[in-house]
C-alpha cells in the first residue's frame, strides 16, 4: 500500500505490476516443466540406442570370440616381415617348434601374456621359438611395447592376407607348427608358460601328433 499525497488516504497498490510477474513467473514455471519433459524424452531416447548399441556389441564380440585358429594340418603360407624390414617364412629356424602369436598393442590379454611368453622362450629356446606376429598396431606401439617388456623372442607384422589365411580374427591367438611345419595346436586367448611348455612336452614326444585345440 502507498498514502495519497493529496488527501493523506492510503490507496491500494497497481497491480499491474504484480500481475506481470505472476503471469511471468507462471509462464517461466511452465516452459521449465516443458523443458525438463523434453529432456527427459532425450535423454530417455539416448538411454535406448546405448542399450541397443552395448547388446549389439556383446552379439559381435561373442561372433568373434567363437572364431577359432586355422585348423588344417598343412600351415597357410606366412606372410609377414621383421620390423627391420626382412621378410620371413616357414623354413626360419629349422627343426625347432614355432610357436606363432598373434596380437595387437591395443589388446590387453595380449599384453598380459607377454612376459609367460618371455619365460617360456628363455626356458626352451633350444627346442622352440616364439614369434609374435603384431595385427593392425602402429609401428611406434609396436616398438615402445618392445621396450617396455623387453621383450626376448622375435617380433613380426602380419600382412593382412596372412591374418585371414590363419583365420587370426580373435586376439590373442596362438597357433604352433612342428619341426615339419604343421599346424599341431592352437588357441584363442591369452595362455601362460605351463600351458605352452605342455603343449611343446607332447609334441617332442609325438612330433608327428594331429592338431589338438586348446578348448
Amino acid at each position: 500500500m502507498s498514502t495519497n499525497p493529496i488527501d493523506g488516504n492510503r490507496s491500494p497498490e497497481p497491480m499491474g505490476g504484480g500481475r506481470g510477474v505472476d503471469v511471468q513467473v507462471g509462464s517461466s514455471s511452465s516452459e521449465t516443466q516443458s523443458e525438463k519433459a523434453s529432456a527427459s524424452s532425450k535423454l530417455g531416447e539416448a538411454i535406448r540406442w546405448l542399450l541397443l548399441l552395448v547388446v549389439a556389441s556383446i552379439v559381435a564380440f561373442t561372433m568373434i570370440d567363437r572364431a577359432t585358429p586355422v585348423k588344417s594340418g598343412d600351415a597357410p603360407a606366412i606372410s609377414m616381415s621383421s620390423y627391420d624390414g626382412r621378410t620371413w617364412d616357414a623354413s626360419m629356424f629349422p627343426g625347432k617348434v614355432l610357436f606363432l602369436n598373434f596380437w595387437a598393442t591395443w589388446c590387453p590379454p595380449c599384453l598380459q601374456e607377454i612376459p609367460e611368453l618371455m619365460h617360456f622362450q628363455e626356458a626352451h629356446g633350444d627346442k622352440a621359438i616364439v614369434v609374435g606376429v603384431s595385427v593392425d598396431s602402429p609401428d611406434r606401439e609396436v616398438m615402445d611395447v618392445i621396450k617396455r617388456y623387453q621383450i626376448n623372442y622375435p617380433i613380426t607384422k602380419a600382412a593382412p592376407r596372412m591374418v585371414r589365411d590363419w583365420n587370426a580374427t580373435s586376439l590373442p591367438t596362438t597357433v604352433v607348427l612342428n619341426a615339419q611345419r604343421e599346424v599341431v595346436w592352437s588357441t584363442v586367448g591369452a595362455v601362460n608358460q605351463d600351458v605352452l611348455e605342455n603343449v611343446l612336452g607332447d609334441i617332442l614326444a609325438a612330433p608327428q601328433a594331429t592338431l589338438h585345440e586348446e578348448k
